[in-house]
């Protein structure tokens, strides 16, 4: 089993706040959460970081839904935690991070 670390958070909008702090591969959200769903989430991280996945789970038949909205895979309820995991790891390696910084006498 890879070594995961977990970032919580309760509501779309406290998720987002974490996002703006952390370094994260991978998002998991559900999608009925108060202060902003799993679709405003998606919405969201698509706008502001447009290269990292998003997951979406529900207990609804929501799934064409999700994935038509750029979820990049969706997990019906009750999950399998086998399959979450190995979902989150393939997604979590694909994930690139390029940071560029520029020393003061490069030309911007």
């Amino acid at each position: 089993i890879p070594s995961i670390v977990i970032m919580t958070a309760s509501s779309g909008q406290g998720a987002l706040s974490v996002l703006q702090t952390a370094t994260v591969d991978v998002v998991l959200s559900d999608v009925s959460m108060p202060n902003g769903d799993g679709f405003f989430l998606l919405e969201e991280v698509q706008r502001q970081w447009p290269s990292l996945p998003v997951v979406l789970m529900s207990g609804e038949p929501v799934e064409p839904r999700a994935l038509a909205a750029g979820a990049k895979a969706f997990f019906s309820k009750p999950l399998d935690p086998h399959r979450l995991i190995e979902t989150l790891t393939a997604l979590a390696s694909r994930t690139m991070r390029v940071v560029i910084r520029r020393t003061p006498d490069q030309p911007s």
